[in-house]
């Protein structure tokens, strides 16, 4: 198990000094990677050993409780499932009285780089007899048929791209917040997020981005060239 204790940072605030969901995914992120490269299981590591790398499936986030700038947050970060073909790794955020902030699970595979092939985790040495631990994992949901509607598009531009040159996870849920306005996050918070991870997209592509309406959630597709690259789901 990763435990990180740290203060939230003023840029991962929301214009209410809240943590902000891009903060909030971010800590995510850099504490998943964290928990891997200290057993030297992270994306680099796999790449010079194996030729192959982490690639996020999906990750469904619980927003619990806000904490605000300067306060005092613990992330634990474990695994919670390791399958033939797929991990998932749980990260839970505390704030200073022990109360959860919220929950991630991340589900995972390996890449063969050289090959674009899913990777057999059997061949990662010491992956598969790692503990995990129950309790906290959040059941990943599966995407219903939805009737879209295209509300925006965005080229994909240098700040979007992460170290395999593909655009960041991250990224994608920026995209998809960014056609709400501050009004309508500010009076009706998220409480739930999925992202489901397709199809890579590159600098320099068009994305379209549609929605689907519904009374207590939205979902949301986003294409390139016509082919999904995400699907996502955020409910109220």
């Amino acid at each position: 198990m990763f435990k990180l204790k740290k203060l939230v940072l003023a840029s991962e605030c929301d214009s209410q000094t809240n943590l902000s969901y891009i903060g909030t995914l971010q800590i995510i992120e850099d504490s998943l990677t964290s928990f891997m490269g200290s057993m030297k299981l992270d994306g680099i590591t796999l790449s010079k050993t194996y030729g192959a790398t982490w690639v996020f499936t999906k990750n469904k986030i619980d927003f619990r409780k806000p904490v605000k700038w300067g306060d005092k947050i613990t992330v634990k970060c474990f695994f919670s499932l390791i399958s033939l073909a797929t991990v998932n790794v749980t990260t839970v955020i505390f704030n200073n009285k022990k109360e959860i902030v919220c929950v991630s699970t991340v589900q995972m595979c390996a890449l063969n780089l050289k090959e674009n092939k899913v990777f057999k985790l059997s061949q990662i040495k010491n992956l598969t007899n790692k503990k995990v631990v129950p309790g906290y994992e959040l059941t990943l949901d599966k995407f219903d048929n939805a009737s879209y509607k295209q509300i925006d598009n965005i080229i994909v531009k240098f700040s979007s791209i992460d170290n395999l040159y593909h655009t960041n996870n991250i990224e994608y849920v920026r995209f998809i917040l960014n056609t709400y306005s501050v009004k309508e996050l500010s009076t009706k918070p998220i409480k739930t997020l999925q992202i489901d991870y397709i199809n890579q997209t590159y600098e320099g592509n068009k994305l379209d981005i549609l929605k689907a309406k519904n009374k207590d959630f939205d979902q949301f597709e986003i294409k390139n060239d016509n082919q999904t690259a995400v699907l996502c789901k955020i409910t109220y």
